[in-house]
């Protein structure tokens, strides 16, 4: 019997990104994501394809982007002596050539299987409270659900971590000396932070957010990747400020959703008070039902007024597809759930479907809700999803 051996795993890999494999051996490949640290692996390559693939990058991002992609390779070669690495000058140029981030094509004439959902999606369970915690001194410790925990950051200083947020004294105290922590949320987590100042910020899946451990005197910033929720704390005298790569966001007293998941568009939905949103030219003023878009390079796309509940649905609790394309609804919920998916064809990724269903229920039951509406089967192999039409 063939099998996905480390001896082929580069080649194989590099031909389902490239949506060249077979359906042999993206059957192979879905139960090789399912050993040891094969899907840690997959993800890392899944990141580089996706920033080398989306629209221009600086060399900053793409000599950080090496050096986390070739860390990770080090250790993995340490743990595996016989894994034979890929170097980055081939990884590189297959890139140029073309790819597909987080897609497999499968041939066209391949046969169609009838496909029974919940039982093999029984196991897909919703993400729940799970979060690492980096320290300025560079520990991790490991959060999660409703466990009360005292975590050291400091010589003298805790945080508390219990259901589900992760608390700092609520103090006056300003230092001159910043000593920053980082949040950081996988797929298949989510967790609220409560900054010194009092502000509030809930985190989505695949997020994270810097943050010093006391704000300074003249200003509050942090920085964040993924997608959440803010609820800034008033401080006429110190502005918050969240960098979001070549995006800032200026503000006062403000709730507001900043989304950076989408691989080419910064989003930018404001529920109440006012947001200044700067990235390469001016500065653009912000209302409450007002969304701002910008480039990942910091380029204004737009500002307009949008119905804000779709954007901020997901903190209480729900999915809110409003004529959404299938590409970007299986997008989130491979995040929230923690699957990977792929499509049989480029065709199924612009179906579109509208629904509102619970965050929190198993997956089975929003995939059979799609499959009725939209004709697609969902194939599932451990926790890899492949989607082809009826």
């Amino acid at each position: 019997m063939e099998t996905y051996n480390e001896n082929n795993a580069d080649i194989r890999l590099l031909k389902v990104l490239n949506g060249e494999a077979s359906e042999k051996e993206i059957e192979l490949f879905a139960l090789w994501l399912e050993e040891g640290e094969n899907r840690t692996y997959f993800n890392q390559m899944k990141e580089l394809w996706n920033l080398l693939s989306g629209p221009k990058i600086s060399e900053r991002e793409l000599q950080e982007e090496e050096r986390r992609f070739l860390k990770y390779i080090r250790k993995r070669k340490q743990q595996r002596r016989q894994y034979r690495l890929l170097r980055w000058s081939a990884v590189a140029a297959v890139v140029a050539i073309s790819m597909v981030v987080g897609i497999i094509s499968l041939p066209a004439d391949r046969k169609e299987r009838a496909v029974q959902v919940p039982v093999q999606a029984s196991m897909i369970l919703p993400g729940d409270s799970k979060a690492i915690l980096t320290t300025a001194s560079g520990d991790q410790v490991a959060l999660a659900g409703k466990e009360e925990q005292y975590v050291s950051i400091g010589q003298e200083d805790y945080v508390r971590s219990v259901e589900g947020r992760l608390i700092y004294a609520d103090t006056l105290q300003q230092e001159e000396k910043l000593q920053y922590n980082r949040l950081s949320i996988p797929r298949g987590g989510e967790y609220t932070l409560v900054l010194s100042d009092g502000t509030e910020v809930i985190l989505n899946s695949n997020t994270e957010l810097t943050y010093p451990v006391r704000f300074g005197k003249k200003e509050r910033v942090v920085s964040l990747s993924g997608e959440a929720f803010f609820q800034v704390k008033k401080d006429a005298s110190r502005p918050f400020y969240v960098k979001v790569g070549e995006v800032t966001l200026r503000v006062y007293g403000t709730s507001f959703n900043v989304n950076t998941q989408d691989k080419n568009v910064i989003r930018t939905a404001l529920v109440e008070g006012s947001v200044g949103i700067k990235g390469n030219g001016r500065e653009y003023h912000m209302e409450p039902s007002q969304l701002a878009e910008f480039s990942k390079t910091g380029d204004f796309k737009s500002l307009h007024e949008v119905d804000i509940y779709p954007y901020i649905a997901w903190k209480e609790g729900m999915f809110v597809f409003e004529d959404w394309s299938l590409e970007d609804i299986m997008e989130t919920l491979s995040l929230w759930y923690n699957v990977d998916v792929f499509y049989a064809s480029e065709k199924i990724k612009g179906y579109h479907f509208t629904g509102h269903m619970p965050r929190y229920q198993q997956i089975d039951k929003i995939l059979n809700a799609i499959s009725r509406m939209v004709k697609v089967n969902f194939t599932i192999t451990g926790r890899t999803i492949v989607v082809s039409s009826l």
